[in-house]
């Protein structure tokens, strides 16, 4: 009769075993990481016949501002533009002021692009211009833009593995097949997360111009992107659970503690902060400056 009833035991122990599952539960971490400011590819600078010879000579220059303040051909000319790039207008006095600007702090005499294009209404040229200003040479904007991009591309996405089964945040290591399955499930939460975030971007192609002859001696051209130290940090958490190896990606529930005390009233913190279109013109204002005081910085060397 007992060796009856061991078997017996044993026999439901067995069914109930045969019956458990096991559950795993998993989060995936993702850092969206753009190129660091130390990545980026620097300007593009040449020095024609005869820069070293005339370069000391030059004492005084006449700055010309682009013909148009916005196009598209540069950027698509050189690659660093897709085919969802956008240039935005923009006026060129705070660009040009800035040039103007930085030329004069480097020891030069500065003829404004407004008095330069001033004097196009009784020049037939502006080397003609900056000849009868007294200019040594023309420091010509061939381009200026302010670029968006779509975020993605030059990117990449930093991801961490965590074992959240039971109810903590462990760091875990995965074989190749379940690292595999969580990518597969982090890159669709990913794209949407990106869907909407732009990359910044300034670029000016430039060129020095010698007045008493015409003949261009520097050329200069970068595109200078928005930078990680520039953007806000995007961090995209995916959350997988997986039943006897096969998984399915879920959003966890946080249920707030019950509380049965009587309250009068409640409040809502309200915080306003800068706009969208305030946030992009001050990114785009510091690309900008970089790139002017690289192109001046450079040309002075």
């Amino acid at each position: 009769m007992k060796n009856l009833l061991k078997l017996l035991s044993l026999t439901g122990f067995a069914v109930v075993m045969t019956g458990c599952s096991s559950y795993d539960y998993y989060q995936v971490e993702s850092n969206f990481k753009m190129s660091a400011a130390s990545d980026r590819l620097p300007a593009t600078i040449t020095k024609g016949q005869g820069f070293e010879a005339n370069f000391p000579r030059i004492a005084t220059i006449a700055v010309k501002a682009p013909d148009f303040c916005v196009s598209e051909s540069q950027s698509q000319r050189t690659g660093t533009a897709r085919a969802e790039t956008n240039v935005m207008q923009t006026t060129c006095g705070v660009e040009m002021a800035q040039i103007e600007s930085s030329l004069a702090k480097a020891g030069f005499g500065v003829i404004s692009w407004k008095v330069l294009q001033n004097e196009m209404t009784v020049s037939t040229s502006h080397l003609e211009a900056a000849k009868k200003l007294k200019a040594d040479a023309m420091f010509q904007i061939n381009s200026l833009e302010r670029g968006v991009t779509q975020a993605g591309q030059d990117a990449r996405w930093d991801r961490r593995f965590y074992n959240t089964s039971g109810g903590g945040k462990v760091p875990t290591a995965v074989d190749s097949y379940m690292a595999n399955l969580l990518d597969s499930y982090a890159k669709q939460n990913e794209q949407a997360m990106i869907a909407g975030i732009e990359v910044l971007s300034a670029s000016i192609n430039a060129s020095v111009t010698l007045v008493e002859n015409g003949r261009a001696i520097w050329f200069y051209e970068w595109n200078n992107v928005q930078s990680q130290e520039d953007a806000d940090q995007i961090v995209a958490n995916t959350y997988v659970y997986c039943i006897d190896g096969y998984c399915q990606p879920y959003t966890p529930q946080e249920y707030a503690t019950y509380n049965d005390q009587l309250v009068q009233g409640t409040s809502d913190a309200v915080s306003i902060g800068a706009k969208a279109a305030d946030r992009r013109r001050a990114v785009h204002d510091k690309l900008m400056k970089q790139v002017v005081e690289d192109m001046v910085g450079r040309f002075t060397l």
